[in-house]
């Protein structure tokens, strides 16, 4: 049995080089989301013990520190160095969005309520700063804090650590 050469070259040569040309051609619409991985200095404001209801997040310890680690658009926020305040989240565009997960039955007990997270990045030659606010649904006082957070360059951070 015998191919044909034309339809041989087609089906090795012609298709193949299309193919890549469309890929290329599709993938020069898409952007990457902006980074905000890394460790950034919360700032609160006002910054006021919250009441035992909203507990779970330590807004009296200075300075806050949040960790976000990043895989494009999907975003894993962590409060403080217990790290005890986890927030799933995603970027889309400039505007970072988190929630902790539905409250459990240990977190009722420890009277912890879930926690909203919705910033703004602020892209600077310096250091990028989000703005932004933390929001405790189920807490009667104290159920909005607004944040400035600024990251942290990744050597002053190591220097911390020492």
């Amino acid at each position: 049995m015998r191919i044909n050469p034309i339809l041989l070259y087609l089906s090795l040569v012609v298709f193949p080089v299309a193919g890549v040309f469309g890929i290329v051609r599709l993938g020069k619409r898409l952007r990457a989301p902006v980074s905000v991985g890394g460790v950034w200095r919360v700032d609160l404001s006002p910054r006021a013990p919250l009441t035992p209801a909203c507990d779970g997040l330590d807004v009296s310890s200075h300075p806050l520190i949040l960790t976000v680690s990043q895989s494009g658009p999907h975003l894993i926020l962590t409060f403080g160095e217990d790290k005890r305040v986890e927030l799933v989240g995603a970027i889309d565009g400039e505007v970072v969005s988190g929630k902790s997960s539905a409250p459990t039955t240990a977190m009722n007990r420890e009277g912890r309520s879930p926690i909203h997270m919705q910033a703004v990045v602020e892209r600077q030659s310096e250091s990028d700063r989000l703005h932004g606010v933390l929001t405790f649904p189920n807490c009667a006082a104290h159920s909005e804090l607004s944040f400035t957070a600024t990251r942290e360059r990744q050597a002053d951070h190591e220097a911390q650590e020492r």
